[in-house]
């Protein structure tokens, strides 16, 4: 029996109509995709992207009024479920490089 994502009937919700969505993997550059679901915690997004559990994609989001952008953000997200069209993220840290140098590394 397949699992429904009861999330994904349309929805008249304004605040998810106003947001446009790139995904940012390492292999693939910025990639198209909508936003279904947002919280404070994670994001679920609708992406013809392949994606496992566990892995970490940065994900862009605009707030738009009409043309214009009045809010673009950046964030990391690892995978913890995959959906029939897309996958749920939970929001987490910058991943360090794999020197160690990150944002609040010493010298």
């Amino acid at each position: 029996m397949p699992v429904t994502e009861r999330r994904d009937y349309p929805r008249q919700d304004t605040r998810t109509a106003a947001i446009r969505a790139w995904l940012s993997t390492e292999n693939n550059g910025l990639q198209p995709c909508r936003v279904v679901e947002l919280s404070r915690k994670g994001i679920l997004l609708k992406s013809a992207q392949a994606l496992r559990p566990g892995s970490r994609v940065q994900v862009v989001v605009a707030y738009t009024r009409g043309a214009n952008v009045t809010r673009l953000f950046r964030r990391w997200t690892k995978v913890v479920r995959r959906t029939p069209s897309g996958y749920a993220a939970v929001f987490t840290t910058q991943p360090r490089n794999a020197k160690g140098a990150g944002r609040n590394a010493r010298p």
